[in-house]
């Protein structure tokens, strides 16, 4: 009689794994999207449309970030895409949460 249970249990146990993996992998999926979606969610430059652009060097770019308040590791962080979203869109906004802290803009003059 016990030989008789074993095999069944055996393949109770197999069915139960064949049931709970699409699960498994269902929330896997879930759990690395989700990881993906919160870091694209926050996104701290935001380019904005502007008639002007300018092209700053990465100096030039620290010098403006630091002089309007930002840390030097926000500088190192954000300074790139400041940059690049200023020579190609001519305006930015950098977001900390739902709030803007700062928003910069090319002007001729």
């Amino acid at each position: 009689m016990n030989r008789a249970s074993k095999p069944r249990r055996a393949s109770e146990s197999h069915r139960v794994l064949k049931r709970l993996a699409p699960a498994a992998v269902v929330l896997l999926l879930l759990l690395v999207f989700a990881g993906c979606a919160s870091l694209t969610s926050s996104r701290t430059v935001m380019p904005l449309n502007n008639r002007d652009t300018v092209e700053l060097d990465a100096a030039q770019t620290a010098e403006l970030m630091t002089a309007s308040g930002f840390s030097r590791r926000e500088t190192i962080a954000n300074g790139p895409d400041l940059r690049n979203a200023l020579a190609v869109s001519g305006a930015a906004q950098i977001r900390r949460g739902s709030g803007v802290m700062a928003l910069f803009v090319a002007e001729d003059s």
